[in-house]
């Protein structure tokens, strides 16, 4: 019998454990908009200020994760919300890979090895919708291994209103398992069809904006991964080893690997290898794909048990991404501060004197750090991807806003010309709050 021999504790470790690093404000870029995106959506029903500029929407292939959490943010804000919907992916995502290995006949203790893989590009970069879906892929993967129809149905169309880059994933390792016909298509042809006018509209409208779709290999070739924060870094070469021993050592044992466990790995790694890093308009397409390349792999161990000395990586992985949020709270203390009082009526937002990048990461970790205060407060906030009518809050108006009547200024230096004017109310750390004098 090898550690850990009952789920129960271990899975109640991990989730105090990524309770623990999605507190505060953690290292995710898009992560602070998506909470505004859910406390400006609860204030529009509310019929809050924000809704004179901003509408509802729901839109096929993206954000039901928005709307999944809006009671959170109804009761709490939009800041908790989106820290909730990360927390659930992050705990669900182990969860969903030993429910798979248990299908599958590998043993439920290869969740605890993937744990540490939900902090993956979708995590540091704050992709939510993607993140979310993550474990609902794997779950629906079980479903169509164990022949469960109407649950293949359901996670189909739920993975697809959640992200259609985890629907391709979905789809792609459905296609692999070549199940019988029912279940194909209830999983894919089903949400297929669902999405079908969607996906003609964004291909007529990628023709008239000549919007890119380039493959990148440097980002393929962990491009992207250089942008990490080191202790990330140290974390994605612990889970690459890993996966190279494990890798290594089913093909020794060719014969004791499920050929489902085998084809699936396939097509995650095949459509990671193939999908472009920019598709019409979406960015890091490909990279995104990685997370289910990776679980999947796992699930190729030949072996009844894991052998405990395997347990040190994700031991050693959740401690460098322990570091990884230590750094950056003290990187950027004094946020909670600034923003622990409401805006002032009126438009609100921030700006960095630093740049977009929080040294010596290459993450554009400061593009949206001030939206946590519209996360918490609500109020007519900005940056928060409103200008696209597939999220869930847009613009509803092309008017332009007012100008801001509280800014929050990131970095030390002299403000910039356009703030002119603004007096300094409370300072902490390396945040400024601006508010304009009234006339």
């Amino acid at each position: 019998m090898t550690w850990p021999s009952k789920p129960a504790p271990w899975l109640a470790l991990w989730a105090a454990f990524c309770a623990a690093c999605v507190s505060g404000f953690p290292p995710c870029v898009d992560l602070p908009a998506h909470g505004a995106q859910l406390q400006t959506l609860a204030e529009v029903l509310r019929g809050g200020p924000a809704a004179a500029w901003y509408a509802p929407g729901f839109s096929v292939g993206y954000g039901l994760t928005t709307w999944l959490f809006l009671p959170a943010a109804w009761l709490v804000n939009g800041a908790f919300a989106a820290k909730l919907a990360a927390w659930t992916a992050l705990v669900m995502i182990p969860v969903s890979v030993a429910v798979l290995a248990r299908a599958l006949d590998r043993p439920w203790t290869l969740g605890v090895l993937a744990a540490p893989m939900g902090f993956c590009l979708s995590y540091w970069y704050g992709f939510l919708p993607t993140l979310f879906a993550v474990p609902f892929v794997l779950f629906g993967w079980a479903h169509v291994v164990r022949g469960r129809l109407a649950l293949v149905a359901v996670s189909g169309l739920f993975v697809l209103l959640c992200h259609f880059m985890a629907f391709a994933a979905f789809a792609a390792g459905v296609l692999a398992l070549r199940p019988r016909f029912a279940l194909l298509a209830a999983g894919v042809g089903v949400p297929s069809c669902v999405a079908l006018p969607r996906i003609i509209e964004l291909i007529q409208r990628s023709g008239a904006a000549a919007l890119p779709t380039r493959y990148h290999l440097d980002a393929h070739l962990l491009g992207t991964v250089r942008q990490y924060p080191w202790g990330a870094r140290v974390s994605f070469w612990l889970n690459v080893a890993l996966l190279v021993v494990l890798v290594a050592f089913a093909l020794r044992r060719r014969a004791s690997v499920p050929r489902a466990a085998a084809a699936l790995a396939a097509s995650q790694v095949l459509l990671f290898a193939l999908m472009p890093d920019d598709l019409a308009g979406a960015w890091r397409v490909g990279t995104r794909l990685a997370v289910f390349a990776a679980l999947s792999c796992l699930l190729l161990w030949p072996a009844a048990a894991v052998p405990r000395a395997l347990y040190a990586v994700p031991l050693a992985s959740a401690l460098f991404i322990a570091q990884v949020h230590w750094w950056f709270a003290g990187a950027t203390a004094g946020l909670a501060e600034v923003t622990a009082l409401a805006p002032p009526a009126g438009p609100h937002g921030g700006v960095s004197l630093i740049g977009r990048e929080v040294p010596p990461a290459k993450l554009t970790l400061a593009e949206h750090l001030p939206e946590w205060w519209t996360a918490r407060w609500g109020g007519v906030g900005t940056h928060f991807f409103a200008d696209a009518d597939h999220q869930a809050v847009r613009r509803s108006t092309a008017e332009p806003l007012p100008a801001l009547n509280g800014v929050l200024v990131f970095g030390p230096g002299p403000l910039p010309d356009a703030l002119a004017g603004y007096r300094v109310v409370q300072q902490a750390g390396a945040w400024r709050r601006l508010e304009r004098p009234r006339e």
